[in-house]
């Protein structure tokens, strides 16, 4: 949204992906958990970034991975906004 774009990779290791997705999370959740006017340090828990895959329905999970497996050879325009498509309804149930 900023208008920066960070490219990382080829990384081919399922579970990194993953870990980096639920970092990115975690860091989302705290970010909107955290009043404006708050000029403390943030500090991001962590506790809970492996559970948001536990919550996905098991044909969720398989279309994370296809899309992680299938990302660093590049995705359609279709696969872009399925994954699209699935961040938004992880940021949307991220407790």
């Amino acid at each position: 949204m900023g208008g920066q774009r960070l490219t990382i990779g080829p990384i081919k290791n399922l579970e990194f992906a993953f870990v980096l997705l639920g970092r990115a999370l975690s860091f989302q959740r705290a970010v909107f958990l955290r009043s404006h006017v708050n000029r403390n340090i943030m500090l991001v828990n962590n506790d809970h970034e492996s559970t948001w895959l536990n919550r996905l329905t098991h044909k969720q999970q398989l279309q994370h991975t296809r899309l992680v497996q299938q990302g660093y050879k590049g995705l359609s325009e279709q696969d872009i906004q399925l994954f699209n498509t699935l961040l938004c309804k992880l940021l949307a149930d991220n407790p």
